[in-house]
């Protein structure tokens, strides 16, 4: 049976990379010889691995459920060396003591993707897809919510910061065409479903529902993720965000086409805004369209035990956000995004 989606938090995920890397070590693995020959000449499987010593060639897609069986051979295995490893170690213990910091998650990331660079998101794509995850209720409702009518698709777009295809695959199972956006090497590059395919053979001109992943993307099938611009490490933040850096075309879209225009609204679900690079583009986009605030659903901070928080207590809460131009549509515990999201339709 599928498991609902319960994609480990960004702690969780932390404690799964670190444990298992000082275990394992992260893995240098490619496609067998045998294998890559059964594919005809200029096709290559989509896999989630770098295919380091495979030969620049135009891609295709392979279907989803395509039944093959893939061997791989093992190259190799990057493994801390003794003093990143006691580091490594440190890290763990204080996160599974309780530490929540984004001080303490951004060094755990760091020191693993120092080891491993793009094979670290290897391993965090078995971590998001074990257990056959299946898309929440949260996606399913946001899904039938971009529905199109008359007017349109449900939504202008849908933007996350995620590296999973959750939100696809409910599109596609809700009868949505979709597309996931992300960049690849320098170019913003498209994986659009089986129905957007065939509604653009039909009609040229047809629309589909828009994913942009900001940080990455890494799908629930084969899929190559060579070039693919993932952003969790400090040092991606850093050369994604930093004050000088070439903005890249995904952000210049999302930017120009909807955060910076003031007729676009964003509902912002599951999103901490701890970091303070992705608030930074937030808090541009406010600063250009002053007074045209953005929507959280966001859970209130403390237990309130049945007591109502005063106007102050709200006010102070709100505050930080509020800076940046969202306003925070408080509840009490997650479960109640759902009703929440239900009362949109």
């Amino acid at each position: 049976m599928a498991a609902p989606c319960r994609a480990p938090s960004w702690k969780g995920l932390v404690e799964e990379i670190l444990q298992s890397t000082l275990e394992n070590g992260l893995d240098i693995q490619q496609i067998s010889a045998d294998d890559l020959a059964k594919f005809p000449p200029g096709i290559l499987p989509l896999l989630r691995t770098l295919p380091i010593e495979l030969p620049e060639v135009d891609v295709e897609p392979v279907p989803s459920d395509n039944p093959e069986h893939f061997e791989f051979n093992m190259k190799g295995v990057l493994r801390f060396d003794h003093e990143q490893a006691a580091r490594a170690r440190n890290i763990l213990d204080a996160l599974e003591n309780g530490a929540t910091d984004p001080e303490t998650l951004t060094q755990g990331v760091d020191i693993c993707y120092e080891l491993g660079g793009q094979r670290l998101f290897v391993l965090i794509t078995s971590i998001l897809y074990r257990h056959n995850r299946q898309p929440s209720e949260i996606h399913e409702i946001i899904a039938r919510l971009a529905k199109p009518d008359a007017r349109g698709l449900g939504w202008d777009s849908i933007i996350t910061y995620n590296f999973d295809n959750f939100m696809e695959i409910a599109l596609t199972d809700a009868a949505v065409p979709n597309a996931g956006w992300a960049m690849k090497g320098d170019r913003m590059c498209g994986d659009p479903c089986w129905l957007a395919i065939e509604n653009q053979g039909r009609n040229p001109s047809a629309r589909h529902q828009a994913v942009y992943h900001l940080h990455g993307y890494t799908p629930k099938k084969r899929f190559n993720i060579a070039g693919v611009g993932f952003v969790l490490a400090d040092s991606q933040f850093k050369s994604r965000y930093a004050e000088g850096q070439p903005i890249t075309p995904i952000f210049r879209l999302v930017e120009n086409k909807y955060l910076g225009k003031p007729n676009h609204v964003a509902l912002y679900v599951g999103c901490s805004f701890q970091d303070k690079y992705m608030n930074g583009l937030v808090k541009a986009s406010f600063d250009r369209c002053y007074g045209r605030y953005h929507y959280a659903l966001m859970k209130w901070p403390t237990k309130r035990n049945g007591k109502e928080p005063t106007q102050e207590e709200i006010r102070d809460a709100s505050k930080q956000y509020l800076e940046i131009g969202v306003r925070p549509i408080w509840f009490d515990e997650f479960g109640e995004e759902k009703g929440l999201l239900e009362r949109l339709a």
